[in-house]
This record gives C-alpha cells, sequence and structure tokens, in this order.
C-alpha cells in the first residue's frame, strides 16, 4: 500500500506495444514481449493511499508478498515522481494461458484517501497479450530470473512386434507432471515441486512449456565470472513426465548481475555473449542482438541518430548510452545542501542464438540503471554594475522539472518570493533551452540589508549576502545557495594610535579619524569596553581615548627576559563597527623584575616564564634538571619553583668566600628548546635557621581488576563424559536416533559460588544461531514439550576432572534430521545453548540450583541480580549417518522364498520317485 502526493506524468513514448484506450485517464496497459504492463500515473492516484491486487482465475483478489511476487513473475515500482509501473510474466501464477499464445491477467485498483482503505474505490482491468515464444526463452528481470522450455516430443514410432492400442496414457495435472527438479549447486539435491516452492522458486507447465522462475539470491545460485563479468547462475534439470516417458529438461538460467560503469558522459552496460550454462559451444550461432530502451527494441536508424550505441566482439556485448539521451530522465538532489543530479533509463538487451542443443534460444534482459549521485554545484554570477546603485546577482541552474525557487533572503531578512519582488529586489527566473534555469535579483547598495565595512584608511565596501532557497519535488526537499557579493568606494580618513611606558605602566592613545567613534578598540586581544575598570578617558571633543594598562597585565607578551627585568609587548588592534580590521599597533616596554630569590635556608626560588618565542611549551610540564622536580605553582605564562639547593641536580662552586648554587630551567619534550639558568650565591661563615616539618603518608587504596570467564561446549563419545571428541574430527557422524551426549562447561574460574545456567538449547542447519530452519531442545531451562524424544539431563559428580560440579551442565538428546516436505534432509547439524553464569549462594541459591526453572522465577532472578552473564555457545557440526536396517519385510520376504525352495525341492524328488515306482 502507498500513498502518493505528487508526481509527473510517466512517458509512454518509450513503452512498446497497444495501449488500451477504453481505461480511466491515467491507466494504461499494454505488452512488451513476454511481459504484461501496467501503468498508472499519479494524476489518477490524487496524492491516496492505493492498491493492486492480482485475480485468480475464480477472480479472487491474491495477497501479494515480496516472496510470492519473485515466485510467480510479477514487480511494482514506483518511479521518483510517484508513477506506477506493474510488469506480469505471460507465464505467472494467476494468468489464463489459451494455447500457449493468449495471455490474460486480471487486476484490481484499489485507492482510499485514508490508510485503512476505507472508504474505497475499486476498479478492474483485463491485460491481455499475444506472444509466440522460442524453444527456450530467458528472461532477466529486475529481481527474479525465468526460463521456459518448450515439452514437444517427437511421436513414438510404432513397432509392429508390440501393439500399444491397449495402452491409455494418464492424464497428469501440471503440478504431478513435473516429478523433481534437481540443483547441482552446491550438492545435486532433488527437490518435488512443493519443495522448490518452499525454498522461494516458481515452477510450472503450460500446454507445451516448462518453466522455472527464481530470485537472484536463493543458496542454489552461484556467483560465476564470465570474462571478468560477473553472472547469477542457476543449474537445474527438471524431470517431466510425458506420455509414457519421463524427460530430463534443462531448466538452467544464467543472468548478468553487474557489468555498469560510468563515465563523465556515458552509460557503458557489457554483457557477455556466450553464457554458460545457456550456450553451448558446439554449433554456436547469433541469430540476433538487439538493443531496446524502456521495453521498445531501437532499429539501426534510430541507433545511429539518437545518443546509443551497440557493439558485438567475439567475447563481449556492449551498449553505450550517453547520459541525458532519449528515454531516461533527470532527477535533482541536494545531499548535504549540494546540488545535483541522477539519471535514470532502463536498457533492454535480446539475444537470440542457437546450438546443437537448441534450435533457438532468446534471452531478455531488462536492467534498470540509474547514475551515482552527479553534484552539480550552483554557480554564481556577479552582475553587478558599480555605477548602476544595485546589485545584479543570478545563481543557476537547477532542473525545471523537479526545483522551484520558494524564497529568497537579502541579509537576516528571508521572504517569500512574492514578498520579495513588492519590496522592490525584483527577482526572476530564466529558462534555458536544456530544461534547466537561472536565477536572478537586484538589490541596492544603499539597502539596510546591505553590510558596510571599511577594509582600508580610506576604503569602504558594500557587501551583499543573498541566499536562494529551492525545493525539489515531489519529495519536498529543500536546499539553498547563498551568494556574497561586494563593491569597493574610497573616502575614508584612518585613525592613528600612540603610546609610551612608565617603570610600571603602559600607555595608549587613540585618536579617531573620520568615521568617528564607529571603531572597537581591542587590547591584547580583549574589547576596551572589558578594560573600563583601568584608568581612561576621552577628550573634550570626544575625538580620542585614552589608557594605561598595568605592565604585569596578562593582555602583553614576553618579548625578552633578563636576572632582573623582562620586555613586554602590548598589541592594540582597531576594528571598524562593521568588523574589518583597520589598523595594528604594538607597544614594546623594559621592566624591572627579579626573577631569581635565594632564600637564607638553603632555599631558591625562580620564577620562569613563557616567551613569544616558545609558544609551543607549557610551563606546567617545566622541570629543574631532575626531571622529577617540577614547578610549585603554573599557569598559562608562568611557572614557579622552590627548591633546596642541595637537590633537583643543583651544583656548587666556590670563589674565594663565596659559594655559588646553579639549575637550569628546562623543558623535556623534544622539538621545543626552553633554558634558563639560575644561580645563587651565598656567603661561606653566614648562618641561618631553618625549619621543618612532616606528614603522613595517605593509606593504600585497593583497586580492582578484570579477568576472564568462559564458556565451552563439547561432545562426550558416550554416557560416561570421559571422552570427547576434538576439533580435528567434526563433523561427527551418528545414525538416526542415536544418543548424543553434550557437556557445557565454565572454564577460566576457581570460585565455587557460581553456577553454570542453561537458559535456552536449539539446533540449526548451519553455523549461524540465528539460521533459520531450527528446533528448539531447551526451552527455559526445560526440555521442550513439544519434541516427541525430549531431551534429558544428566547429572554431574565430583571426580578427578570435575572439582566444582556447579561449573557444569549436561544433557542428552537423540540425533535427528530437519525435514522439508516430509523428506529428510542430509546434511550438517549444529546445536547451540545460551547459558547464564550467576551466584550460588543466599539469596539466589534457590533460583541458581536446579535443572529446569520457569520462566517467571528466571525472569525474577535477572532483575534481583542484574550482574548475571548471558554467553552463547556452539558445538561442532553433526552429519546423519545412514544405517542400512535389514526389515521385517524384506526378512520375511527372504524367509519365505527360502521356504519355497526346499518345498520344490522336495516336490520334484516325490514326482521322480513316484515315476520311479511306476
Amino acid at each position: 500500500m502507498w500513498r502518493l502526493q505528487y508526481g509527473l506524468m510517466l512517458l509512454l513514448a518509450a513503452l512498446s506495444g497497444v495501449w488500451t484506450q477504453s481505461l480511466p485517464a491515467g491507466i494504461w496497459t499494454g505488452c512488451q514481449g513476454s511481459l504484461m504492463v501496467l501503468s498508472i500515473s499519479q494524476t489518477y492516484l490524487q496524492g491516496q493511499y492505493f492498491q493492486i491486487n492480482l485475480l485468480n482465475q475464480n477472480g479472487v483478489p491474491v495477497p501479494m508478498t515480496l516472496s510470492k511476487a519473485m515466485r510467480c513473475g510479477y514487480s511494482e515500482t514506483i518511479d521518483e515522481w510517484g508513477n506506477v509501473l506493474g510488469l506480469g510474466s505471460l507465464l505467472g501464477c494467476f494468468a489464463t494461458n489459451i494455447d500457449d499464445r493468449t495471455f490474460s491477467q486480471a487486476v484490481q485498483i484499489l485507492r482510499s484517501p485514508n490508510a485503512n482503505m476505507s472508504p474505497v474505490t475499486s476498479f478492474h482491468t483485463n491485460l491481455t497479450c499475444t506472444y509466440s515464444f522460442s524453444e527456450r526463452e530467458v528472461m532477466c528481470e529486475g529481481t527474479y530470473m525465468e526460463v521456459s522450455v518448450r515439452t514437444d516430443v517427437a511421436p513414438i514410432v510404432q513397432n509392429p512386434n508390440q501393439d500399444w492400442s491397449g495402452v491409455n496414457p494418464q492424464d497428469f495435472p501440471s503440478s504431478v507432471s513435473i516429478w523433481q527438479v534437481v540443483f547441482s549447486y552446491p550438492t545435486n539435491n532433488a527437490l518435488t515441486v512443493s519443495g522448490v516452492n518452499a525454498l522461494g522458486y516458481g515452477v510450472g507447465t503450460t500446454p507445451s512449456r516448462i518453466w522455472l522462475r527464481s530470485p537472484y539470491n536463493t543458496s542454489q545460485t552461484q556467483i560465476q565470472m564470465v570474462n571478468s563479468l560477473p553472472l547469477s547462475v542457476l543449474n537445474s534439470i527438471t524431470f517431466y513426465k510425458q506420455r509414457w516417458m519421463v524427460l530430463m529438461i534443462d531448466t538452467s538460467v544464467a543472468c548478468p548481475t553487474d557489468g555498469v560503469s560510468f563515465t563523465q558522459e556515458d552509460i557503458v552496460w557489457i554483457v557477455p555473449r556466450f553464457m554458460s550454462p545457456l550456450a553451448n559451444a558446439t554449433g554456436y550461432a547469433d541469430i540476433s542482438i538487439q538493443m531496446g530502451i524502456n521495453g521498445l527494441l531501437l532499429d539501426s536508424s534510430t541507433l545511429q541518430a539518437q545518443t546509443y550505441s551497440l557493439n558485438v566482439n567475439q567475447d563481449l556485448i556492449t551498449i553505450t548510452i550517453a547520459i541525458g539521451a532519449p528515454g531516461g530522465y533527470y532527477k535533482s538532489h541536494a545531499p548535504g545542501n549540494v546540488y545535483g543530479l541522477t539519471y535514470s533509463i532502463t536498457p533492454l538487451l535480446v539475444h537470440v542464438w542457437q546450438d546443437d542443443i537448441y534450435d533457438r534460444t532468446k534471452q531478455t534482459i531488462r536492467r534498470p540503471i540509474t547514475t551515482p549521485f552527479m553534484p552539480k554545484p550552483l554557480d554564481v554570477v556577479d552582475n553587478t554594475i558599480p555605477t548602476s546603485g544595485y546589485f545584479n546577482v543570478s545563481v543557476g541552474s537547477v532542473l525545471n522539472l523537479d526545483v522551484q525557487l520558494i524564497g529568497v533572503s537579502v541579509g537576516p531578512l528571508a521572504m517569500p518570493i512574492t514578498v520579495a519582488n513588492n519590496k522592490g529586489y525584483n527577482v526572476q527566473a530564466h529558462g534555458l533551452p536544456t530544461g534547466f534555469s537561472n536565477f536572478s535579483i537586484q538589490v541596492p547598495f544603499n539597502d539596510p540589508n546591505v553590510i558596510q565595512k571599511v577594509i582600508a584608511p580610506d576604503t569602504r565596501t558594500y557587501t551583499l549576502n543573498v541566499t536562494f532557497f529551492f525545493n525539489i519535488i515531489p519529495e519536498d526537499a529543500t536546499f539553498s545557495k547563498t551568494a556574497i557579493v561586494e563593491i569597493t568606494l574610497h573616502n575614508i580618513v584612518p585613525p592613528t594610535i600612540e603610546g609610551y611606558c612608565s617603570s610600571t605602566d603602559f600607555y595608549l592613545t587613540v585618536f579617531y579619524g573620520s568615521l568617528g567613534q564607529n571603531w572597537t578598540v581591542y587590547i591584547g586581544g580583549t574589547p576596551v569596553s572589558q578594560l573600563l575598570s583601568y584608568p581612561h578617558g576621552y577628550d573634550d571633543q570626544a575625538s580620542s581615548f585614552w589608557i594605561i594598562i598595568p605592565y604585569n597585565t596578562a593582555l602583553a607578551a614576553y618579548e625578552d627576559i633578563h636576572s632582573s627585568e623582562v620586555r613586554r609587548r602590548l598589541d592594540v588592534m582597531l576594528v571598524h563597527i562593521q568588523g574589518i580590521v583597520t589598523m595594528n599597533f604594538s607597544l614594546s616596554c623594559s621592566f624591572p623584575l627579579d626573577l631569581i630569590g635565594c632564600l637564607a635556608n638553603g632555599t631558591m626560588t625562580a620564577l620562569a616564564i613563557k616567551m613569544e618565542t616558545t609558544p609551543g611549551i607549557l610551563p606546567s610540564q617545566l622541570t629543574l634538571r631532575d626531571p622529577n622536580c617540577r614547578p610549585q605553582m603554573a599557569d598559562t605564562m608562568t611557572a614557579v619553583f622552590s627548591f633546596d639547593v642541595n637537590t633537583c641536580g643543583t651544583t656548587r662552586r666556590f670563589d674565594g668566600n663565596i659559594m655559588t648554587y646553579e639549575n637550569d630551567v628546562l623543558f623535556p619534550a623534544s622539538g621545543a628548546i626552553y633554558w634558563l639558568r639560575i644561580a645563587c650565591q651565598y656567603m661561606i661563615d653566614d648562618t641561618e635557621l631553618v625549619e621543618f616539618g612532616f606528614q603522613d603518608n595517605p593509606a593504600p587504596v585497593l583497586k580492582p581488576g578484570l579477568g576472564l570467564v568462559d564458556v565451552v561446549m563439547r561432545l562426550a563419545m558416550d554416557a560416561s563424559y570421559i571422552k570427547f571428541y576434538n576439533a580435528g574430527q567434526y563433523p561427527v557422524a551418528q545414525f538416526l536416533r542415536s544418543p548424543l551426549y553434550f557437556e557445557v562447561q565454565l572454564v577460566n574460574t576457581q570460585d565455587p559460588q557460581v553456577e553454570l545456567f542453561l537458559e535456552e538449547c536449539w539446533a540449526t542447519t548451519t553455523p549461524d544461531p540465528a539460521a533459520l530452519p531450527k528446533w528448539e531442545l531447551i526451552v527455559d531451562s526445560c526440555a521442550n514439550a513439544a519434541d516427541s524424544y525430549k531431551t534429558l539431563f544428566e547429572p554431574v559428580v565430583t571426580n578427578a576432572r570435575v572439582v566444582f560440579p556447579s561449573h557444569y551442565k549436561r544433557f542428552q538428546v537423540k540425533m535427528f534430521s530437519f525435514t522439508q516436505a516430509d523428506m529428510a534432509l542430509e546434511q550438517l547439524i549444529y546445536f547451540h545453548c545460551e547459558v547464564v553464569v550467576c551466584t550460588s549462594t543466599p539469596p539466589y541459591d534457590q533460583r541458581c540450583s536446579g535443572q529446569c526453572i520457569p520462566g517467571g522465577q528466571r525472569s525474577a532472578r535477572s532483575v534481583e541480580k542484574p550482574n548475571d552473564s548471558k554467553k552463547l555457545v556452539s558445538s561442532g557440526p553433526i552429519a546423519m549417518q545412514t544405517q542400512k536396517i535389514w526389515t521385517p519385510l524384506v526378512a520375511a520376504v527372504a524367509f519365505c522364498s527360502l521356504v519355497l525352495l526346499v518345498a520344490g525341492i522336495f516336490c520334484w524328488k516325490e514326482i521322480q520317485a513316484v515315476q520311479s515306482n511306476k
């Protein structure tokens, strides 16, 4: 069920066949080779919910799923405009067939304004097509492959020595006339009709044909590379009962799954010319190779006149279609606000050949193709003439078919197109012959939404920031394109800055130019408005501004340092009120500062400063010579060290009565160089008092660690659970109903207070635990009640190998085989269990003990014990071994045969004796 809101008319010129004219407007039916076609325009659906039903031969609507549609040869697509295209095989499951020449299919179309389809409007139509099939036909559709083969056989030649007049051939219905279908991949596997249908295939017969239909991705299909091109290949033989014989018919099918590539200009589709297993190299000859578009075969003159080409060489068939060629369509997209296009087209390839097996094979391949997204960024063209007094800007191009201009914004003002034109912005559309359009807008220079900026001492700019807003239909996706255009005027007197320093402060004065106070002053990157706590003021005419900044401000940069002074620089920047930088000024001065302290108790202090020339260092990571000696305090610009002269790698030397201690402040990281030599001098005969203290070490803290707990599942050789199969012995072969002994063990733990618990156990035919089909063995920790051979739990006792029985669980199950259509499948079986590891001590001991625990109780335990650990564990594959059984019937027949033989010998001897007496 679908709902359509917008759309465009479906292009019918590219569709072949004769279209019915007596249908309601917007509905067309027709024929394309071996396909029936139903086209419904969005104009008929009118944005309503709709549903298309197929009617069987009794006129009853048939619920259609995707799998059933592929099996029965039906497909339904909706293009980007909302038009519906339905295709059905002439050999579809519900089509009416007359002599394999006339085919009909009844269709019901429902539409409603509500999702529950009430009230509903119903329309019925009947699609009818005539077609003559080749001996073998292969059709490659978008979702399925189809092959049909003629089943005619030569008449039986009458033998004069045999009389067949009394034999009447039995008339089998079509579903019975097919005995078996044998697939060769992955192994030879013979299936009945019901088994074939269960796997998602379709198979059936008509008065003169047998057909097989397959999705592309079944487990019996395989990808084969032919000339480096992938084919989806299904090798199959169908045994077909006809008259007094069984025919073995090759129903193999192969279809290309790729071979499409793109250049900037073209779509290139390459198909192998010779496809195994469809063609036999002996006697192979092409009859015709034709190209089509949207179901319509193209003649040679069309190929020459249009932008298509068909080339055939010894190995390949190459179809080249120019992007934008007739029969396809462009579609607009804007992912991530980037405008672009895709181009879609459905080429057709019809290849007819013959070989020494088939008189004629016809392969029809429909391949819908859509190019990858092709970005087409919109161009901005500035047509502004400075003397005109207004901006003239255009943007484009966009596709006329599905893109609408819905609004513009000029600066911060967004508005619909009608409002913009009423304001005098003059928004216009300009159509192009290519099917695209450009759009333009005119905005006066002095419009309040145009930004005016000062960018040089005498230069002003006018900047237009305009955005065009577009909408893509029918998906209602919006995108936009912004254009920024500037013009320049020259009539400005720039400002100036003066400054000087005292021993403690910076002094700055800003003289405004002709624009007055339309400037923002930044000192050290901070606006002056945030620094008004410092001394400041204006002159009488407010034409200048002054401010005093202390030397130790964080706004200034360190340029150089000495033992008794530092040199700092204060940067000043003027920014016009409209955000354009017009002037930079710097003031550098030296200020007295002691960087090193030498205390009488033998302690040295040092102030390390981050210089402008060393931006890569972090003061907090500076060290002394000993890397373990780090700053006592640090911020983004400075670090303070305090240390004893006998520590941190400090060296000592003597010069007469002077003792000198030296150390270095270093930055340990590679690539960044920072070195500051610090030194203290002491008189040798000086005496100082020092104090010391102590501090208790903090108590030790325990930190938890992480360990690994795991679960393994093994298959024991017998009920003793002593010997187990190893990895090299899988798959293990077992007879049907023979017992299998499984053990699940918790490993990598010696904790006796945890217990392993079996929650769910099941079997599958593949190693994937989530695969289908599956058979449940243990459900909610209990044996599956639906199993006729119930799973048995085995006790676990302590022995030399089993130290903690709570770490083990054992169960016994009888070997079985999965079945399909009442037939046993000879394949591998994998066993899986989901287990829970929980505590076996109170308050959880009652829930953790026992083999079978009710689901409600199990759920309660999970809530109360949130740390329960669920794990999934699986066994290696088990294979069913065929067991030859001497059945009672065979034994009885053998016994009776022996009795008859002995009796015959006895009777013969008696007859001989009687004759002798005579």
